[in-house]
């Protein structure tokens, strides 16, 4: 099943596929040594997208090339980046760390990397991978792979989903 992300991320509708292999949802840092390549915050939809590259973890290879997860009811949204900015920097964080946790205000997402991390809180929380075609294979620096990542505009093919613990 071919889907826009965009859709997945402003469309609450329930897909039918098997669960990952590697579930984020339920195994803390499951995407660790992925990229966490783009927040889109559908203020109107009362939802976040968090758009993953799977490729460089191979823990995640048999679940795609893409990860998204689309948090809905947020209510909270914190992002701190303590490193200085940089032209050179890539644009994509590398994920050191991940968890879904249960929390009083609702389930807590966090993607951290050494100081800079994202946290987002919610009612739901899902998550979804797949392929999104011609974006090629990881290659070892961020130089000139920028062109090959999947991007909001793509088309998932996909192939699992999950929804957070108590759904």
């Amino acid at each position: 099943m071919r889907v826009p992300i965009l859709d997945l991320v402003y469309s609450d509708a329930p897909i039918q596929v098997r669960l990952p292999y590697t579930d984020p949802l339920r195994r803390i840092n499951a995407l660790a040594d992925t990229l966490l390549l783009g927040i889109l915050h559908a203020l109107p939809f009362g939802s976040l997208g968090l758009l993953f590259d799977l490729r460089p973890a191979p823990s995640l290879r048999g679940d795609g090339n893409t990860g998204l997860i689309v948090a809905r009811g947020v209510t909270s949204v914190r992002l701190a980046d303590r490193q200085p900015a940089s032209l050179e920097a890539p644009e994509a964080l590398h994920v050191g760390s991940s968890r879904i946790e249960i929390v009083p205000d609702g389930l807590r997402v966090r993607i951290s990397e050494k100081s800079n991390h994202c946290d987002v809180i919610a009612e739901r929380v899902a998550f979804y991978c797949g392929f999104v075609d011609n974006i090629g294979v990881a290659g070892g620096s961020l130089r000139g792979y920028h062109s090959t990542m999947p991007a909001w505009t793509s088309s998932l093919g996909v192939l699992a989903a999950s929804l957070a613990p108590g759904e």
